[in-house]
């Protein structure tokens, strides 16, 4: 089994790395942060060479470090940003005026992309996902899978929090790729481990396009940075209805 990956039969789930890699996760052209406190901090460019993103890592004595990100320009201005925790890697947009990262909560769920635009040299967080969050409730309902937590099953329906991850640009900057999939966890049941993917707008997650796992498979290999699994059709029971 290939490091930071979790190729399960029929399953697609991705399990990010533990520690520094030169391999990214999720999409297979960002920059991993390292995450080791270097002696250095770690640049990342922008593809024009004109930005760049500089890891800052702050030590607590006996205690873990703490991260942020300063975007720095060519002309020497510069704002700092906090890094989320559970952040693993960074893709810059073809034309140099955005990025997004990649991060996790843990290594089966939680999975969550941001994406930055950058406004007069500051960079502006924009939430891009809830479209495609709520799109995926409508394909794999929750509360409609077989052999699912009846408990978490409609709190899942209202917010379901399932991971999404980006795993490129468009050409144009324009438009993120997202990968969205329901946890492989056994209490999801029949509709554990499905997958959608999403072309949605950077600025404000519109979904443009719809893709099927074996579409996903088929049009963004060259994109992701593990191998995918085409998941099994998902099983439905009884639909739950509250008493």
């Amino acid at each position: 089994m290939g490091i930071g990956l979790c190729l399960l039969a029929g399953m697609s789930a991705v399990v990010p790395k533990a520690s520094a890699s030169d391999d990214a996760t999720w999409a297979k052209r960002a920059t991993p942060f390292n995450l080791s406190c270097p002696s250095r901090d770690q640049l990342i460019w922008s593809p024009d060479r004109q930005r760049s993103i500089e890891l800052l890592c702050i030590k607590h004595g006996e205690g873990d470090p703490t991260y942020s990100l300063r975007l720095i320009d060519k002309n020497g201005g510069s704002s700092t940003l906090p890094l989320r925790d559970g952040a693993k890697e960074l893709l810059w947009s073809p034309d140099s005026n955005a990025f997004f990262i990649n991060g996790s909560e843990s290594a089966y769920a939680g999975f969550f992309v941001i994406a930055y635009q950058i406004t007069s040299g500051t960079p502006h967080e924009h939430v891009i996902t809830v479209q495609a969050e709520k799109d995926m409730v409508d394909a794999f309902p929750p509360c409609k899978a077989a052999n699912r937590d009846e408990t978490a099953c409609i709190s899942e329906a209202r917010d379901p929090q399932w991971n999404m991850s980006g795993v490129g640009w468009s050409s144009d900057s324009k438009s993120i790729f997202v990968f969205g999939e329901v946890p492989c966890s056994s209490s999801h049941g029949g509709i554990m481990c499905q997958v959608m993917g999403y072309r949605v707008d950077a600025a404000n997650g519109t979904i443009l396009k719809r893709l099927s796992a074996r579409q996903v498979k088929a049009q963004w290999a060259g994109m992701m940075g593990w191998q995918m699994h085409v998941p099994d059709p998902p099983v439905y029971g009884t639909p739950y209805v509250p008493h």
